[in-house]
């Protein structure tokens, strides 16, 4: 005879940061809370992650999807939609940093905002922006550059 498993699907809380504002109005706003709660100037290789938001853009949690190496960092759209499902995220934001400084988004990096962006449109998951860091605090928003 074959068995069937019963599974429960469960988000784990890994860490707590008091922040004095979580909401997510403007892109300025995305990238000071990103800044001071990533502490990207530790990173040394590529990393990618989402924050995850609310209908009213607060921000209810993040993750750190991959890390890759000094120049880039593969992630799947399916690992994306996953951890936005689990936080019943209804907007999110990407983020990845760029360990040589450079605030300029490659094709890898516009290609996968494209792809994101139709794949979570089914499951009613808008990408407000895709936001790249550096480890000397310079940010840039796609989203202000219209490649979001």
């Amino acid at each position: 005879m074959n068995s069937v498993q019963r599974y429960r699907v469960k988000l784990i809380q890994e860490d707590n940061f008091p922040y004095k504002s979580t909401h997510c109005h403007t892109s300025e706003d995305t990238k000071s809370i990103l800044t001071d709660i990533l502490k990207v100037h530790e990173w040394h290789n590529e990393k990618f992650g989402i924050a995850c938001l609310s209908n009213q853009n607060y921000l209810i949690g993040y993750h750190i999807i991959n890390e890759g190496t000094i120049d880039e960092c593969g992630v799947a759209i399916r690992e994306i939609a996953l951890r936005a499902l689990l936080n019943n995220a209804k907007n999110i934001i990407l983020f990845h940093n760029h360990p040589g400084s450079s605030l300029q988004p490659s094709t890898a990096d516009i290609d996968l905002t494209r792809k994101a962006k139709e794949a979570l449109k089914i499951l009613d998951i808008n990408i407000v922006d895709h936001i790249i860091l550096t480890e000397d605090g310079n940010s840039l928003s796609m989203a202000e550059k219209g490649l979001v």
